[in-house]
């Protein structure tokens, strides 16, 4: 993933340039440039045509910036995004960062001291740990591997967390003593001295309270066509990430008025199981748009091509189960090298949040509210007895617990808003905002709902217009109507569709698919059927990868890592191959790992 990397105290040219190649995995259409400092150095590593513009230096200072900065104006700055950035530090001091508006990450050496900063969505990752000779920090962990003093010990506690929400909780990461800083935050070093300080956080102001519907809608029709205009100005040839969903929808229709008035030229990308719905969903939509559509179909074997190249260009913090996309990236960029997306829509606008809330009257009741609907049970239910007997020993914490200390730090008092903040800079920042960082392994991407005024547009809707992201479905159809009668994957029926006909359509893809479950399970997985859904894990990891599989998990995997008991993980898989159940989440998070430990305990700590 390119990204920047530096060494605070510290000047290694040799060290400066292994670090931006670990960012660069490799790759050709990559480039990196390291700068150095009396007090240590930094680098950015960008695709070729856009890094001269991610460096600069002015009157003594250097600064490194990666991502897509827009002022306040909606105008993108100049050019030259670092020489930009620069010139309003030198203006406003760390105020500065009041006047951007994107999806960045950022590092400044200014005479003895080092400022790193990151958008207020924390959208772009940035590892940092301190040694006895300063402070390492790089948007990837193993940059920060270079470095021949660390030495990396898995973190228990974020192992835990990972198997019962899916992500590690507030800043932690896989490994002992390195964080992930927070978003919205500047860090400031000093004489080898860190302070994270804040520089924004959300008010739940409720500006958009007593709002007729339809003027909010005018009001979102504004802010969205704005943002996505925004992304595409100095783009004549765009792609849009199509699914079956409602958010690409929404981007797409966006993208065709600007692309119509401005003449520029759209493809959507689609991938999925061949014949499924996706497929079907998506290519209605594009012509109903007249937008041209490309499907690709994931193959059966892509956890065994992929899951290596997954674990170790995302650090391990990438699930594989969440990678399907990998696979067709490569000739996505080779039809276009940016992308529209709406990974974050689902997090501002309230899918995790339903009616329930408001029979919430204690911090207690909220906790239990916000660790049932996070809790993927399908994986925790095996918790702790996955983990060998020397690994929970040495567990000493509680994950509820660290839930519950998450949830006291956010600042509001009412329900609704705590649960929102909660799921925006947790699940949002730890889970969906980590699949478009690792998709620029490949093009660039760009989300409009990371937008600041789309941001602030979405939390400070009435909490009713919020709960199962109702606000969005509504501004759907009204903005889009000729895309109203086109089904949801989701449910099989159109946005259009009434109450009962959403429960007929579930109910019988419910039967469907426990009647095909139930055939696998007789034939004891010697009858399989194809998924009709994008992502089709379970049928993956019986067909294309289970040799693969069967190799990580009952193979080489018992002369590696010692934190999973070998004969329950023996016990999960040989129950899932032979179709008893379905364990593909837990499988493929054991592979996680074991591949971690592969890559990164066994190798580094070498």
């Amino acid at each position: 993933m390119p990204g920047i990397s530096g060494y605070y105290r510290k000047t290694d040219c040799e060290l400066a340039n292994e670090m931006l190649s670990l960012l660069t995995h490799g790759e050709k259409w990559f480039d990196g440039k390291p700068i150095n400092h009396p007090h240590g150095f930094h680098g950015i590593v960008d695709f070729k045509s856009r890094l001269e513009n991610d460096y600069a230096s002015l009157n003594g200072k250097s600064a490194v910036v990666y991502g897509d900065i827009y002022s306040f104006k909606g105008q993108k700055l100049s050019k030259n995004m670092a020489e930009a950035v620069l010139s309003l530090y030198e203006k406003h001091g760390l105020n500065f960062l009041e006047y951007l508006n994107g999806s960045f990450v950022l590092s400044i050496y200014d005479d003895g001291s080092l400022v790193i900063a990151n958008d207020r969505l924390g959208s772009k990752n940035m590892f940092y740990t301190k040694n006895s000779d300063g402070i390492l920090y790089s948007s990837e962990a193993k940059a920060i591997l270079a470095e021949k003093s660390i030495k990396l010990e898995l973190n228990p506690e974020a192992i835990y967390e990972f198997f019962t929400f899916s992500f590690p909780l507030g800043n932690k990461t896989f490994f002992e003593g390195m964080e992930l800083l927070s978003p919205a935050s500047v860090l400031i070093c000093q004489q080898n001295r860190i302070q994270v300080k804040k520089y924004w956080n959300f008010k739940f102001e409720r500006k958009n309270r007593g709002k007729d519907v339809s003027d909010l809608f005018i009001d979102f029709d504004t802010i969205m066509e704005k943002a996505v205009e925004m992304r595409i100005s100095d783009k004549e040839k765009i792609g849009i990430f199509l699914s079956g969903g409602v958010d690409s929808r929404l981007i797409a229709g966006f993208a065709k008025r600007i692309a119509d008035r401005k003449n520029k030229e759209l493809i959507t990308f689609t991938f999925g199981t061949k014949d499924g719905w996706q497929e079907k969903i998506a290519g209605q939509v594009a012509s109903e748009l007249g937008i041209e559509n490309r499907f690709y179909e994931i193959p059966a074997d892509m956890i065994a091509n992929y899951a290596k190249e997954v674990i170790y260009k995302g650090d391990g913090h990438m699930r594989i189960r969440d990678a399907h996309f990998i696979s067709s990236l490569d000739k996505v960029s080779s039809e276009v090298d940016s992308v529209l997306a709406g990974y974050h829509c689902d997090t501002i606008f309230g899918t995790h949040l339903n009616e329930d809330i408001l029979d919430i009257h204690c911090k207690d009741e909220l906790e239990e509210y916000i660790f049932d609907r996070y809790e993927v049970k399908p994986v925790a239910q095996h918790l702790p007895e996955i983990f060998s007997e020397d690994f929970r020993d040495g567990y000493d914490g509680d994950v509820k617990e660290n839930l519950v200390n998450t949830i006291m730090e956010v600042p509001f008092d009412s329900y609704g808003d705590i649960a929102h903040y909660w799921d925006i800079q947790q699940r949002g920042r730890r889970y969906m905002l980590f699949i478009p960082n690792y998709i620029r392994w490949y093009l660039g991407i760009m989300d409009p709902f990371l937008d600041n005024k789309v941001v602030e547009f979405a939390i400070n809707l009435p909490l009713e217009l919020k709960y199962n992201k109702k606000f969005v479905y509504m501004a759907c159809k009204s903005l889009f109507p000729d895309l109203t009668d086109i089904p949801l994957e989701s449910t099989g029926s159109p946005l259009s569709a009434t109450g009962l006909s959403i429960v007929v359509r579930r109910g019988c893809r419910f039967a469907l698919t426990k009647a095909k479950g139930g055939v696998e399970k007789i034939t004891s997985g010697k009858i399989l059927f194809k998924p009709k859904e994008y992502r089709g894990y379970e049928y993956w990891l019986r067909t294309g990868s289970r040799t693969y599989v069967e190799d990580v998990l009952l193979g080489s995997f018992k002369d590696s890592t010692s934190i999973f008991d070998q004969k329950y993980v023996e016990n999960v898989v040989h129950k899932h191959m032979k179709g008893r159940n379905n364990h593909d989440q837990l499988i493929c998070d054991l592979i996680n790992f074991k591949l971690i430990d592969d890559m990164f305990l066994t190798r580094c700590n070498k």
